[in-house]
């Protein structure tokens, strides 16, 4: 089975595409694509079954389970299909969609398409200094800015790519976002210690580990997302995670 993730930025709601047979191993696989994906707290997670093949009916009755408050499963049409509707489950992803839009209050979004080049680590700054004001939650603000810094630094340095910076304000949470169109992984320096410490804006995805709550990767259409979590209250400390193609 062939799963991918997309992430819809302007309504905040994640889709988990499943593709091939879904069998008791893809099963597992997509709950565990599910784990992965609320680890960056969307809006809501539609889960797309209209094209999975159905050989194993105990399968797809492990995920329908999965339908909730924030989850919503696009069954499809079928006779395959007969009986395993519950609340949570649609018939295409039309109905998962809006029945998402109405179950949750959309988070405080800002959003930035910036052009790759020295001036983008600041420009993000600037955007995610603003935010936090307007949000009142000024004392994020410092830590929030170093970490974007960061994150657009990379993506200056690896993507050849216009990149899509967010802040995004969602119950005790503050997510940050940088979109671009390179598919390599970030990865922390294996003795942990901080590298090119000198540049402006650089302080190495250490400083990203160390002040936020988590972290993580998510490969999209056409390259990734790298994000990361601050606690409106709670530890620092981040956990690298990763989320995208199973």
């Amino acid at each position: 089975m062939q799963i991918t993730v997309e992430h819809e930025f302007e309504t905040g709601i994640a889709f988990i595409n499943a593709l091939g047979n879904l069998d008791a191993s893809g099963a597992i696989r997509l709950r565990r694509a599910v784990a992965r994906v609320f680890a960056e707290h969307p809006r809501g997670v539609v889960i797309d079954l209209g094209a999975a093949a159905l050989p194993a009916p105990r399968a797809l009755g492990s995920v329908v389970v999965l339908a909730g408050e924030r989850t919503f499963i696009v069954l499809g049409t079928g006779p395959d299909r007969a009986g395993q509707a519950v609340e949570g489950t649609f018939p295409d992803r039309r109905h998962a969609v809006a029945a998402a839009l109405s179950a949750a209050q959309p988070p405080l979004r800002a959003r930035a398409y910036l052009p790759r080049g020295v001036d983008a680590p600041a420009a993000a700054r600037t955007m995610v200094a603003s935010a936090c004001h307007r949000w009142g939650v000024d004392r994020l603000s410092g830590d929030a800015q170093l970490i974007i810094s960061e994150l657009v630094t990379n993506a200056v340095t690896h993507a050849d790519s216009e990149l899509e910076v967010v802040a995004a304000l969602d119950g005790g949470n503050l997510h940050l976002y940088v979109r671009d169109h390179d598919t390599s992984l970030p990865q922390l320096p294996a003795s942990r210690v901080l590298a090119q410490t000198k540049r402006l804006g650089g302080l190495g995805l250490m400083l990203v580990d160390s002040l936020s709550s988590a972290w993580g990767t998510t490969f999209v259409a056409h390259g990734k997302t790298v994000w990361a979590r601050l606690r409106l209250a709670g530890p620092r400390g981040g956990t690298p995670g990763l989320a995208g193609t199973a």
